[in-house]
């Protein structure tokens, strides 16, 4: 019994030895500012906010709590956008579009470079 005990004990520390916290590294995208000027919410963004942002239930204006803003326009995303914590999110914690749904899924590479982008030129209308 006492050795069944030992030998339970010594698998939970190996087990938990074996566990591993899993960090991922920054998305780093070099943005050409000239390739990048001519790059618009009305025309490139919206579309990417669309399909992976102001879908059912996340940022498309029916949640009524505050701390879900309404992407649904570019006056709903901008306090988001001025603050930082879109990009925080998208680009550094990988919170949203939340990992593992059909909006993450949407949300290609082509699209994740072009929104940093965007950002990072000031996000222009």
């Amino acid at each position: 019994m006492k050795l069944n005990y030992i030998l339970s004990i010594l698998l939970l520390v190996l087990i938990h030895l074996s566990c591993t916290r899993d960090t991922v590294d920054p998305i780093d995208i070099e943005c050409d500012p000239e390739g990048t000027s001519q790059t618009r919410y009305l025309t490139n963004i919206q579309p990417i906010i669309n399909t992976s942002c102001a879908n059912v239930g996340c940022h498309d204006g029916t949640n009524m709590s505050d701390e879900v803003s309404d992407y649904r326009t570019y006056e709903g995303m901008l306090p988001e956008l001025e603050n930082g914590s879109i990009f925080t999110e998208v680009f550094e914690l990988f919170t949203m579009p939340v990992p593992g749904t059909q909006a993450n899924n949407n949300f290609s590479i082509e699209d994740k470079e072009l929104l940093q982008c965007w950002i990072e030129n000031g996000f222009p209308k």
